[in-house]
């Protein structure tokens, strides 16, 4: 086989794996079933060295998860060339003539690799396959494969007897079906990636431009997980268990979770990787049962410390026994007013008052009591153990680096939260560079609206008379009179801290 053969074969298996990976994903948007990229992404995820997930948690945000998928789709393409290239050289051994008939008998042999690799997945992490629906997932597998067998053994087909019409032209014309199948190729993976971005971007939290209303709509809502794609969840099999150091361990259904007594609470949330002046924070109102009620109901033995939070996609965390047992720490199963979302974590989710969003389990599968530190997902990877919610403020208007207009009046401002502590008071301190503040340090207005376990919305209005560049600054003092540190320290471990400023020019 000569350079041209073989890149003609390569080009087959590219453009063989595109149909293949269209009729997988066909699957993937109308029943849930697994698709191969995002499975492997997530086993990526899951047994990446803790430093190398810090690092492109950091650099990538949630640009990583994009990354990866992208990647898994290089290596199936890389893959899919040299089947190409490895089904060129052995299909006259095959016991058939026709094309279609040898790529059945081909497809014999990708269908080996994923059952091996799903194996792999099976033994090290079945959690990432427990949010697919069995049949489904089966049905797109096989169908991947035959897909995938049945297409290069048409494309490769060019023996003068019997060849088909198609390959015989493509063959005729290397460099164009090379580049035509490397376009197809990027013209799918974008397709696909372009989804993720999509559900990525849209729940960002808090924007610039623009104060934020007091409840973030569901849509808006940031959204942070470990997964490359969120599990989803049948309700009608469903079960949360309440287990360990305790009297009487029991699982309840989704129904039964409904019927108990329900309490509606109004809590703000915080990313534990949110930059100072990041967006990863939102508020909403949620409806659910107090978690000590089940607590209660299961009978806490002595000795209990943590009490572990296990999720239907293999995610733990724990909290102490005592936040566990506080009237404010639900099991939400509706957010403003409609059932929890599924990138929320239907079909219940956890929420502590106070605590990093890391803390706060969704698709709660199990509680379980236990008598030791338990140290869950992310904290196996260094972040900290029980991390409660720093003293933060934020601009969200102006923008920085917005231009103004001198002898106007602005209206600056945006969101201070510090967890289950309230806050008192919200300063600005505006400077112009090369001058000392003007005023010092003033204190700004908080909207209506505000609790002890939500964020408040300030604001001042400013009046610009000179022409320059401005530096403004924003601190805010909890509701116990603790004043947010302006010491700066980067997210990891245990959450950022320091002032927000940004920059405006007055012209």
């Amino acid at each position: 086989m000569n350079g041209e053969e073989r890149f003609q074969a390569a080009s087959a298996g590219v453009m063989a794996a595109i149909a293949a990976f269209a009729v997988s994903y066909a699957f993937r948007a109308t029943m849930n079933a697994a698709f191969l990229p995002e499975v492997s992404a997530q086993l990526g995820i899951e047994f990446s060295p803790p430093a190398a997930t810090r690092f492109l948690i950091e650099t990538f945000g949630k640009g990583a998860k994009i990354g990866g998928v992208a990647i898994a789709f290089l290596l199936y393409y890389i893959a899919a060339a040299l089947l190409g290239i490895f089904f060129a050289r052995i299909k006259d051994l095959l016991p058939a003539k026709r094309a279609i008939t040898r790529g059945l008998l081909f497809s014999l042999f990708p269908i080996i690799i994923t059952a091996l690799l799903i194996g792999v997945i099976l033994s090290l992490a079945p959690e990432i396959l427990t949010g697919y629906p069995i049949r489904p997932t089966v049905l797109s597998l096989l169908l991947f494969n035959i897909t995938f067998g049945v297409s290069l053994g048409l494309l490769a087909d060019t023996n003068e007897e019997g060849g088909s019409s198609l390959a015989h032209r493509l063959a005729r014309r290397r460099v164009l079906f090379g580049t035509s199948a490397a376009l197809m190729a990027v013209v799918f993976t974008s397709t696909v990636l372009r989804r993720l971005f999509r559900s990525l971007v849209q729940a960002v939290g808090v924007v610039s431009g623009r104060l934020p209303a007091f409840l973030t709509s569901n849509a808006e809502f940031y959204q942070v997980s470990k997964n490359a794609f969120n599990p989803v969840v049948d309700e009608k099999r469903w079960r949360l268990s309440i287990k360990g150091n305790v009297e009487r361990p029991f699982a309840i259904t989704y129904d039964e979770l409904l019927s108990l007594p329900m309490v509606e609470r109004e809590i703000t949330l915080e990313c534990v990787s949110n930059e100072v002046g990041g967006p990863l924070i939102s508020n909403g109102r949620w409806t659910g049962v107090p978690l000590k009620i089940l607590l209660e109901r299961a009978g806490l033995r002595a000795g209990s410390r943590d009490v572990v939070l296990r999720a239907v996609d293999g995610y733990s965390d724990s909290i102490p026994v005592e936040w566990a047992m506080r009237e404010e720490t639900i099991i939400a199963v509706r957010m403003n007013g409609e059932t929890l979302p599924r990138d929320h974590g239907y079909p219940a989710r956890l929420l502590v008052p106070g605590l990093f969003g890391m803390e706060n389990v969704k698709w709660l599968s199990e509680i379980a009591v236990v008598t030791v530190d338990y140290r869950g997902y992310w904290q196996q990877r260094g972040w900290a153990d029980t991390a409660a919610v720093k003293t933060m403020s934020k601009f969200t208007v102006p923008r920085d680096g917005e231009i103004l207009l001198s002898g106007r009046t602005y209206e600056v401002g945006g969101v201070a939260f510090s967890g289950d502590r309230g806050i008192s008071s919200v300063e600005v301190s505006i400077e112009r560079a090369g001058h000392d503040a003007i005023g010092g340090w003033v204190e700004a207005e908080i909207l209506p609206g505000a609790s002890p376990t939500t964020w408040a919305i300030w604001r001042y209005l400013w009046r610009p008379e000179e022409r320059g560049e401005y530096i403004l600054t924003v601190r805010a003092v909890d509701g116990r009179g603790q004043r947010q540190t302006a010491e700066r320290s980067a997210p990891f471990p245990d959450g950022a801290s320091g002032y927000h400023r940004i920059k405006v020019n007055v012209t």
